[in-house]
């Protein structure tokens, strides 16, 4: 649910790829016996059984730094649409977010058995005092404009029946925020 799924046409290139070596070059990863990357060449290995495969166990301390390993390894490995690597930047931003929540809930309980033991200097975590600017964070991941993020940001809030449209390469981001931006001018009348 976190990347975009392949289109017809590279998953269709994805199985060609791999029946005509009969092998899966790229192993699968797994977390604690759960598949995190490899979906499209796991359901292919099993419509194939005689394709051979192999596997990786990577660790990771926790579901979100788990997510965050996806995301940013579907943002290195594809040529992502702008709307898509948008909406990635997006889930890294949140999951980023829930895991500095976690890590100022650490700190504050440190702090507080540090001062209930009596413990005179006690240490508050300043990492997470410096602001940060969102959407900035955002373009950059994506390798876009801020100003590309806001426009397809508004297009989401105002008009989310575009969005496939935009997905598809029928409209651009541009477009898109265009028809949003002259869907909310007022109406001019003539008067006789």
């Amino acid at each position: 649910a976190l990347i975009p799924p392949l289109s017809d046409d590279e998953f269709k290139q994805l199985r060609e790829n791999i029946l005509e070596v009969q092998e899966v070059y790229d192993p699968l990863i797994l977390w604690n016996g759960i598949l995190i990357d490899g979906h499209n060449r796991w359901k292919i290995i099993q419509e194939n059984p005689d394709v051979r495969y192999k596997t990786t166990e990577v660790i990771f301390y926790n579901r979100n730094e788990a997510k965050l390993w996806i995301i940013n390894n579907q943002l290195g490995r594809r040529n992502l649409e702008k709307s898509d690597a948008i909406d990635l930047a997006e889930k890294k931003a949140e999951v980023t977010a829930q895991m500095a929540k976690a890590k100022q809930v650490e700190a504050g309980k440190r702090n507080i058995e540090a001062y209930n033991a009596g413990t005179s200097s006690v240490q508050m975590d300043k990492s997470s005092e410096t602001p940060i600017n969102t959407r900035e964070e955002i373009a950059k991941t994506a390798g876009v404009s801020t100003g590309t993020v806001a426009r397809y940001q508004e297009v989401k809030k105002k008009a989310p029946e575009l969005v496939p449209k935009i997905k598809s390469g029928e409209m651009t981001i541009g477009g898109a925020y265009k028809a949003v931006k002259e869907a909310d001018l007022p109406k001019v009348v003539k008067l006789p």
